[in-house]
């Protein structure tokens, strides 16, 4: 998706994982192991800022996918 965009949003990831529970499970899956790995390299080449904004976006992610709109979430919160 990178490849030919140079930036990624919110609405592309929903339509390159379109609305099968089985795909979204797997890209949950693809940010656990991501986060896991990333979580390791903390003070040796990751910063914990850098480690907590991946895991907000995976949080991020699963409020995409489950259909809610991100900002009537920060209204709210």
């Amino acid at each position: 998706m990178q490849e030919r965009d140079s930036y990624v949003t919110a609405e592309k990831i929903k339509i390159v994982f379109p609305g099968i529970e089985a795909r979204r499970q797997i890209l949950l899956e693809l940010f656990d192991t991501h986060n896991c790995e990333r979580k390791l390299q903390i003070d040796i080449n990751l910063s914990k800022s850098t480690f907590r904004k991946y895991c907000t976006v995976r949080r991020t992610v699963v409020i995409v996918l489950a259909g809610n709109n991100v900002a009537s979430l920060r209204d709210a919160g």
